[in-house]
């Protein structure tokens, strides 16, 4: 019950940002199959936890919301693609990156990770990660959530709001604001089975300032390959940062 609060409130949420597109009747399908999506995809995240233990993936990690959360997504790309003859391309899906991303990538997106790198320094503590704790940093992440918000959602939102300015040559929206908000309040809020709101600042701040980081990747490069690579590394950052300590604590000589 509580999961399907909290997707509804999500839901909800994106429907109020979206009510601007609502008025057009050429936009107002993709404004509502967005709500519909964030929907569907937040209540995939936690629909594991139903399921029996034997069916569920073995780990401290939610692997089973992440796999559902997956299959979600390529349901949405299979369906656009059937019924509305959208091309992979819409979704970012391909290998190559639009010219000149290199170069802005050393720009903008470099600089942008080493302040990321200073700020986790002080945020986190210094514990000894698995190899589980790397291994799902390095992939569950970086590819679900950037197939589900820089892959569907922006690409929904992107034909809802049309109009674009240009950020360090990238074409970004009203869009890339919305799914950044809505994946930051992914990571921060939740609702009990008492319509109890709780709203978690810090695991939010951080998601939607990279939120914002990575729909620039996606806008810049046109591929949702260097989403996911920044994803993946900014989180694995924090399995760094916490064994670099650990090992500067176990040198520090005893007083």
């Amino acid at each position: 019950m509580a999961d399907l609060l909290t997707a509804a409130a999500l839901s909800l949420i994106c429907l109020l940002l979206c009510l601007r597109a609502l008025g057009h009747a050429s936009r107002r399908r993709y404004a509502l199959l967005s709500v519909l999506f964030v929907f569907v995809l937040t209540a995939s995240t936690d629909a594991g936890k139903l399921l029996p233990a034997n069916l569920r993936f073995p780990g401290h990690y939610n692997w089973t919301g992440k796999l559902l959360e997956l299959i979600t997504s390529l349901l949405a790309i299979a369906l656009l693609s059937g019924l509305d003859k959208w091309k992979r391309e819409d979704f970012g899906l391909r290998w190559s990156f639009d010219s000149g991303t290199g170069r802005d990538v050393l720009r903008f997106l470099l600089p942008v990770m080493f302040v990321e790198l200073i700020a986790l320094w002080f945020m986190v503590p210094g514990e000894m990660p698995s190899f589980e704790d790397h291994f799902f940093q390095l992939t569950a992440p970086g590819i679900s959530e950037e197939l589900a918000f820089r892959g569907v959602l922006l690409a929904l939102l992107d034909r809802a709001f049309l109009s674009r300015v240009r950020i360090l040559n990238a074409e970004l929206g009203w869009s890339t604001l919305v799914t950044s908000l809505l994946f930051g309040l992914w990571h921060g809020l939740d609702v009990d089975g008492h319509f109890h709101v709780s709203l978690a600042v810090a695991p939010m701040v951080i998601p939607t300032l990279g939120g914002f980081v990575v729909a620039w990747c996606r806008a810049r490069s046109g591929s949702l390959l260097l989403p996911i690579l920044a994803h993946s590394g900014m989180n694995e950052m924090v399995n760094v940062i916490a064994l670099v300590k650990v090992k500067m604590a176990t040198r520090r000589p005893a007083v």
